[in-house]
């Protein structure tokens, strides 16, 4: 079983990263993605009156992203399929944000998973955008159900 299918009251809080190491809350600002293995750069959230958009910068480009989301707590599971190797540390990026408190990064052969902690039980209605190494989260009222768009 993957570890970030637990539910996130389930895991220590004293696994989260200190500012400064790789994959802390401090992060760079978003740029241009890079040929490579998949790899988290940067967590850009731009709140709106109808919800929240949020920007995930990716080193190297995903082949392709598959998502769903969780309830009780509320999350939404991406995976990111790609060039990427397994690896055994889980990354845990606390988000500054009413309603996202962290994302979770799990490195899988030929796969990347992120998963959204929720600050609610329910998941908002969402699109999923991908262009290139950016991937957009558009959550809020305004969206009637999840969806998806690639556009390359």
């Amino acid at each position: 079983p993957d570890p970030l299918d637990m539910p996130s009251f389930n895991l220590p809080e004293d696994r989260e990263l200190p500012v400064g190491e790789p994959g802390a809350a401090v992060v760079p600002e978003p740029g241009p993605a890079l040929p490579g293995e998949l790899e988290l750069q940067a967590i850009n959230v731009d709140r709106r009156k109808d919800g929240a958009a949020i920007n995930l910068t990716l080193a190297g480009a995903p082949t392709r992203v598959a998502h769903y989301t969780l309830e009780e707590p509320g999350r939404i599971v991406m995976d990111m399929f790609g060039d990427s190797s397994k690896r055994a540390k889980v990354e845990f990026i606390k988000v500054m944000d009413p309603l996202v408190r962290r994302v979770r990064v799990a490195h899988h052969a030929g796969r990347m998973r992120l998963v959204l902690d929720l600050t609610t039980s329910d998941v908002p209605a969402y699109d999923l955008v991908t262009r290139g190494g950016t991937v957009t989260l558009s959550l809020g009222a305004a969206r009637p159900e999840a969806t998806t768009t690639t556009e390359h």
